[in-house]
């Protein structure tokens, strides 16, 4: 699990060594993609009490693509992780005044009060500090019942909205060599080297901005989530040519169109501690 050490430090890309690249504008969509050498810490200190002062470049490369008449914005992303013991997020600024953010579960939505300032504060009567991140399904986001702005996920499965600018981040890479506290944190034995996440990765997420509630964004997040594709294919039957299309790449929904002629046809921030 993550613990962050007693003299942590944060990292933020804030748009620094990057490259743009047009990949495709088109009248159906435009696609840029931004090419990035985020440089963090390599490891944890060996006293285990700060971050290493030895730096490791972590490649990310994103396409932000943007469809015709889209209100939401996807991105696909490749992560190059050559760090360890940190955390990797992607960090979404909304500046909406709300208190309260959403998240989706697997039987229910939860929504949860905002990170607060002094998140590392114990309240009278409590056991443990409160944790500002929490997991997710499927989407998360914050609305204050007029404005509202949601993230979908694609096996994403932790978010957090810090109290500065109301900002939503989820958590792309979580890199540890452990997976238990207590006894089973020491000794060799219990080590999992391959949580620490070393090599090639790929997530695909996307910005959805909403009105209203969470309600409004339900539709939109299973649409990112399965998205509509097709399929050809072409055989003869007694004189006609035709063609069928399967589509709807969802477990619960297939739909098949019969046809029987052939007509022709921001920047981001990226956050690690």
């Amino acid at each position: 699990m993550h613990i962050p050490p007693v003299g942590d430090a944060m990292f933020v890309s804030s748009g620094r060594d990057l490259d743009l690249e047009i990949v495709e504008n088109n009248a159906c969509q435009g696609i840029i993609r931004i090419r990035q050498v985020f440089r963090i810490p390599k490891s944890i200190a060996p006293d285990e009490q700060s971050r290493s002062t030895e730096l490791a470049e972590t490649k990310i490369v994103t396409d932000v693509i943007l469809g015709k008449d889209s209100r939401s914005v996807e991105f696909e992303t490749v992560i190059y992780n050559q760090a360890k013991d940190h955390r990797l997020r992607v960090a979404f600024p909304t500046d909406i005044d709300s208190d309260e953010t959403y998240s989706g579960l697997p039987f229910d939505v939860i929504t949860r009060p905002v990170q607060p300032e002094n998140v590392n504060d114990i309240e009278p009567g409590s056991n443990e500090a409160y944790v500002g991140y929490h997991p997710m399904f499927d989407f998360c986001g914050i609305t204050d019942q007029t404005t509202g702005a949601a993230i979908a996920g694609d096996g994403i499965t932790e978010f957090e909205v810090l109290p500065m600018r109301r900002t939503v981040s989820i958590t792309l890479i979580r890199a540890v060599d452990h997976l238990h506290v207590g006894a089973m944190r020491y000794g060799d034995k219990f080590k999992m080297n391959a949580a620490q996440m070393i090599g090639e990765h790929s997530y695909r997420y996307a910005f959805l901005p909403h009105d209203g509630g969470y309600e409004a964004v339900l539709d939109k997040v299973q649409e990112f989530r399965h998205p509509l594709c097709t399929v050809q294919r072409d055989w003869k039957a007694q004189t006609a040519q035709r063609s069928w299309y399967a589509a709807c790449q969802t477990v619960t929904t297939m739909v098949w169109h019969y046809l029987t002629e052939r007509k022709p046809s921001g920047f981001l921030h990226w956050v690690t501690r």
